[in-house]
């Protein structure tokens, strides 16, 4: 649920409305078997996490099943921050649309 308007989707982008820590949570289902992918969370368009130069990667190997990942941290963040759920241009083996989701929750 969008509660407040906080998230966009024309630019895939939360925008946080007020200072606090929030929870951050990403869940991702990859699609392809012997294949993988890489996802993180960017903020004002640079990663972000699980780190300034990490990814979390899921990887299905030799079968036909998908592997679901899911990440969460807690941060604090800035009014007028923004985050989005980034894909990796060169390893996005994944599925689309209801499957994969990033949410944001203020916790104080």
């Amino acid at each position: 649920e969008n509660v407040g308007n906080v998230y966009s989707t024309s630019n895939g982008r939360f925008t946080v409305p007020v200072a606090g820590r929030y929870l951050i949570c990403a869940n991702i289902l990859s699609g392809d078997a012997n294949n993988h992918g890489l996802y993180n969370i960017r903020k004002n368009g640079s990663n972000f996490l699980p780190g300034t130069n990490g990814w979390v990667q899921i990887y299905n190997h030799g079968n036909n099943n998908d592997s679901f990942a899911t990440f969460s941290s807690v941060e604090t963040l800035a009014a007028n921050d923004y985050l989005d759920l980034y894909i990796h241009g060169s390893h996005y083996s994944f599925h689309w649309n209801h499957y994969n989701r990033m949410s944001v929750t203020l916790i104080g």
